[in-house]
């Protein structure tokens, strides 16, 4: 039965796919940052310049299509923002209010991990915690975090814990004495997403006072959800590249380069129209019909 549904929604994807290539390639449609409705996906368009391929904003869209479609509880209204902010600095934030709704949590951190360099931390949400213990694990100690680890050995994609990962006698390691004490952290649970063969991303949860987990029941709904979170912070990491300076523009003209940016990865009007009328679950006739266009167009 599984097969069959599987099959199923491929054929309905491959319908709505052609919809969504129409819309795409419908030449002088205005670019829109218009944020009505519930399901904007402005920030997921990629144009067909010549450094990028739309085919990447059609597998986006595509995921989370296929996500839906399976009925899993994403939690869509909250899963949107994030998408909406795929081409703004705030990405990051969104994600963790997004995941705040699978864990329990009360500190945050989210680290970029790229080949041959030290982490870079992105964002970070913590109480207690500082920056110079922070440091510290920037500076070597994240060679011995069981996360990292699991990470260099191609533990990726899905949701891990330190009690999972944590190695025999973790509490009498120098990495636990050295740093990780210091951070105030009971437990943590960490999401680790391979982004490209040299970049990673770690996005880790932790608690001064409580066992960090998912929230049941949602680990399932969680673990699909990841498919559609990496498609679209690789895409993140393309547009607003974690490397660079936040000092390479000056205050005022921040919000216009940020501007220019969401303008050339917008969805038009009309292909906003039709994400939402497939979110909804409308067939291609039924779309066709609503929007006044020709099956075929």
């Amino acid at each position: 039965m599984a097969g069959e549904q599987q099959r199923g929604l491929r054929g309905l994807l491959q319908q709505r796919e052609q919809v969504l290539d129409t819309a795409a390639a419908e030449p002088g449609l205005p670019v829109s940052n218009h944020q009505a409705g519930s399901h904007d996906f402005s920030s997921v368009h990629v144009t067909y310049g010549p450094d990028w391929p739309a085919i990447i904003r059609k597998r986006t869209i595509v995921n989370l299509l296929m996500v839906v479609g399976a009925g899993m509880d994403i939690q869509i209204e909250r899963l949107s923002a994030v998408i909406d902010a795929v081409a703004t600095r705030q990405f990051y934030s969104n994600l963790l209010a997004y995941l705040e709704g699978f864990f329990a949590f009360d500190n945050a951190i989210v680290y970029a991990f790229e080949h041959g360099q030290a982490p870079r931390c992105l964002i970070k949400a913590e109480k207690e915690n500082s920056d110079a213990v922070n440091q510290i694990y920037q500076q070597g100690a994240y060679l011995e975090d069981p996360f990292y680890q699991a990470l260099n050995g191609g533990g990726q994609g899905d949701v891990f814990t330190l009690r999972q990962l944590a190695p025999c006698g973790f509490y009498q390691t120098d990495y636990y004495r050295n740093f990780y004490r210091k951070t105030g952290w009971h437990d943590e649970a960490g999401i680790l997403l391979q982004l490209t063969p040299e970049r990673g991303l770690g996005v880790f949860f932790g608690s001064a006072r409580q066992t960090v987990g998912v929230r049941y029941p949602h680990l399932a709904d969680l673990r699909g959800a990841l498919t559609l979170v990496k498609s679209v912070a690789r895409l993140h990491s393309e547009v607003v590249p974690a490397n660079a300076p936040a000092s390479s523009a000056p205050a005022s003209s921040a919000p216009a380069a940020e501007n220019a940016v969401q303008a050339r990865y917008a969805l038009t009007p009309r292909e906003r129209e039709i994400v939402d009328l497939i979110l909804k679950g409308k067939g291609s006739q039924q779309i066709a019909e609503q929007l006044f266009i020709s099956l075929g167009t």
